[in-house]
């Protein structure tokens, strides 16, 4: 327990020092300002899309640039003649983003005005989306070489998480749409922003959304550390 608080430690310094907070910050303020000056009608819908887009955008994305930074300073080479397990790796990595996320997301909660906000929800559904979406970001990155080759599929896997809840967002009711990640993670902040969403069901879909990203992401780990002659366990 105390290797991995460390590493979260750590995990939050690394993240500080490049200016990872400081993006955030001014991208609540921006998402804060933009709702303040919407009309009230489109307030509430525009609310759920900002929420959405900051684990599933900014989580994902900053992700794929920590690990590509990681490799490029030699962080991942050393960390793989370390005592520290690939779930502590990845654990540490995405609660630290998913802790950002989630104040950032109940900042914008309350900067919004928009009046009803379930913030006791509203909290889980944002950490445990940009949870999610942190490791599924691992998956598709940590065996890249480059930051322009994660720059090369980026866009791809966003439109993977965001085109399912966008299709939701606009009316479109194909049930088949409702399991995928960013749609469950849509219904959520939905259910938090006060609409009439029954989010019990959509929090069990999280849940195993969840424990398979975790089981990819630390397959995935494990593939890189054996191809750099690192040991796992």
């Amino acid at each position: 327990m105390k290797r991995f608080a460390n590493t979260l430690l750590s995990d939050i310094r690394y993240q500080w020092r490049y200016g990872f907070y400081f993006i955030y910050a001014f991208m609540t303020a921006v998402f804060i300002v933009i709702l303040r000056i919407l009309p009230e009608s489109w307030r509430q819908t525009a609310l759920v899309l900002t929420l959405l887009s900051d684990p599933a955008l900014l989580g994902f994305f900053f992700i794929g640039g920590i690990l590509q930074l990681e490799r490029g300073e030699g962080i991942l080479d050393a960390l793989f003649s370390t005592p520290l397990r690939p779930w502590e790796y990845i654990a540490a990595k995405a609660l630290s983003l998913g802790t950002i996320s989630t104040l950032a997301g109940v900042l914008i909660g309350i900067g919004s005005g928009i009046p009803g906000i379930r913030f006791a929800l509203l909290i889980p559904a944002m950490l445990f989306s940009s949870v999610c979406f942190t490791f599924i970001g691992i998956s598709a990155s940590v065996n890249l070489k480059s930051m322009n080759a994660f720059l090369s599929v980026d866009g791809m896997w966003e439109a993977l998480l965001l085109f399912p809840p966008l299709l939701l967002l606009m009316g479109i009711a194909f049930a088949p749409l409702e399991v995928f990640p960013g749609s469950i993670a849509l219904r959520l902040m939905q259910a938090s922003a006060g609409l009439p969403v029954f989010p019990a069901g959509y929090a069990a879909g999280l849940a195993i959304w969840l424990a398979g990203a975790f089981l990819l992401a630390h397959r995935r780990l494990r593939m890189a550390l054996t191809r750099l002659g690192g040991g796992a366990s």
